[in-house]
């Protein structure tokens, strides 16, 4: 998988995650970092928060609770194919919007 980390900063309350992708379908799946935990380097360790199978350009994942967390990782695990060029794929994360409390 490839996926984007993000960094809140400091730890903030995260009750929903959007993002938008290019193409599609894509397999997309959501991880935070527990209270403490220093940037990430790579999935082990997270906490995984929600996956979806076959998402076109959108996905909302709703924590049934607020997570405290610093860092957020949002990790392709399927890529769309490329037309026209066998064998190749491509994903775009285009925008993540975060909701929660800080």
């Amino acid at each position: 998988g490839v996926g984007v980390l993000l960094d809140l900063g400091s730890p903030a309350e995260l009750t929903q995650l959007r993002v938008r992708l290019a193409g599609g379908p894509t397999d997309v799946s959501v991880f935070t970092a527990r209270p403490g935990v220093n940037r990430p380097v790579t999935i082990r360790g997270l906490v995984r928060r929600g996956s979806a199978r076959g998402v076109g350009s959108d996905a909302t994942f709703s924590m049934s609770e607020p997570v405290l967390t610093r860092y957020v990782v949002v990790w392709l695990t399927r890529l769309p194919a490329i037309p026209d060029e066998p064998d190749s794929y491509r994903g775009e994360i285009r925008e993540v919007s975060l909701r929660g409390y800080s």
